[in-house]
């Protein structure tokens, strides 16, 4: 029997990396972006803005009308906005920090309490940052964003475990996306200095990472790093 996974911000990056390997594993994915290349006959790809929750009710219903119940969900959707809080003439866009979080916390929240309810001895993994535990300059909506997604992970885990539904966040370093690449490349120089491997992660190296997390019954409740040991990476 094929198992179902939904990936938020499939259509690129680690959402779209991960779900090719979902698909090479048998699994029927559902992806929900703004966007998607990607075509397979195992996928179904809906236009979902989570900022909107009649886009994630329609897309969850056309999804179980397909493919059944949900075995997986894999929350990578997400967004930036770089800005100083203050400067010489002007502070932080209130509507920008609104906006970030939105995305990335609020609207993962909504996509997470509509689908787990149809959800059967599965697991929610959230993508979240190592921003949330060392926030760069100009990051602060992003880093608290990221940081909601850390606190949120064990009190869904507890919440759903009564229905065997676990929740494990993942936080990336800096990792080749189309977010990844924007990173000015004085930075990216400096990241690299502080990392173990020297070099930017990859979104398949993330997507093995979450195909582990999916196969490990036992994992629940916890945020871990992969990042390559970039403590305190100055970006």
């Amino acid at each position: 029997m094929f198992q179902t996974a939904i990936v938020t911000g499939g259509g690129s990056g680690i959402g779209l990396e991960t779900a090719k390997t979902l698909l090479s594993k048998g699994y029927k994915v559902s992806i929900w972006d703004l966007s998607c290349s990607l075509s397979h006959e195992n996928l179904l790809y809906y236009k979902v803005d989570v900022t909107k929750t009649n886009t994630i009710t329609q897309a969850l219903k056309s999804t179980l009308s397909s493919f059944g119940k949900i075995s997986v969900l894999i929350n990578c959707a997400g967004i930036t906005i770089s800005s100083p809080i203050i400067s010489l003439n002007s502070i932080h866009s209130l509507e920008d920090f609104e906006k970030v979080l939105y995305v990335n916390i609020i609207g993962l929240f909504d996509v997470c309490r509509q689908v787990a309810r149809h959800m059967i001895d599965g697991v929610i993994i959230n993508i979240s940052s190592i921003h949330a535990y060392e926030g760069s300059r100009l990051m602060s909506a992003y880093s608290a964003s990221k940081g909601a997604i850390n606190g949120l992970t064990l009190p869904m885990a507890r919440d759903l475990a009564q229905y065997k539904i676990r929740v494990v966040g993942i936080s990336p370093g800096l990792i080749e996306t189309p977010m990844g690449v924007l990173v000015k490349e004085t930075k990216r120089k400096v990241f690299f200095k502080e990392t173990l491997s020297g070099r930017m992660g990859r979104p398949e190296e993330l997507a093995h990472a979450i195909m582990f997390v999916i196969e490990n019954k036992y994992m629940n409740g916890v945020n871990f790093r992969i990042d390559s040991g970039a403590i305190n990476p100055h970006i």
